[in-house]
């Protein structure tokens, strides 16, 4: 039994209102996740389109959110180079951009208290800046760098996280 009580923002219906109840809590981490104790979720237009029209929701009742700031809780094994090259720990504060757009896990989204997120999507908080603040970084770092290096957009080579850049 898990000693950490969860709570979420559930839609159980598309186009439902949204309620908040307990939600269960996975705490065995797969491959290069992250637990999170959620300090502060931005709202994006995204949320709003999801909650009406079941935008990326594969099964409800859901729980959406793609922009949050909170502390590590848990690491999990097997963690992605670029999250290690940060230095982050249990108990650091972080910004990250959780990926239940891609799995349809209510465990992957950012609206409740705690959330699973990848830990390339993970990044180190400094200490002059505020959780409300740091929520709103990780989608806008996301959408740049889709339109910077994606073969749709820019197609810009990506930088070689070995070397210091070409820019």
């Amino acid at each position: 039994m898990s000693s950490l009580k969860n709570y979420a923002a559930l839609i159980k219906e598309k186009g439902g209102k949204v309620v908040v109840d307990e939600a269960p809590i996975e705490e065995s981490l797969k491959d290069n996740e992250v637990l999170i104790k959620v300090e502060s979720v931005a709202l994006n237009p995204i949320d709003i389109y999801t909650q009406r029209h079941g935008a990326f929701i594969k099964q409800y009742p859901s729980t959406t959110g793609y922009d949050l700031a909170g502390v590590v809780v848990k690491l999990g094994p097997n963690l992605d180079e670029s999250f290690l090259r940060q230095n982050i720990k249990v108990g650091d504060r972080v910004t990250a951009f959780p990926p239940q757009f891609v799995t349809g896990e209510n465990r992957h989204a950012a609206f409740q208290k705690y959330s699973t997120v990848w830990a390339h999507a993970t990044s180190k908080v400094p200490d002059n800046v505020n959780a409300e603040s740091a929520s709103t970084v990780a989608i806008c770092v996301a959408t740049a760098a889709a339109g910077l290096f994606d073969s749709n957009h820019l197609n810009i080579k990506r930088p070689d996280p070995k070397t210091k850049g070409h820019y």
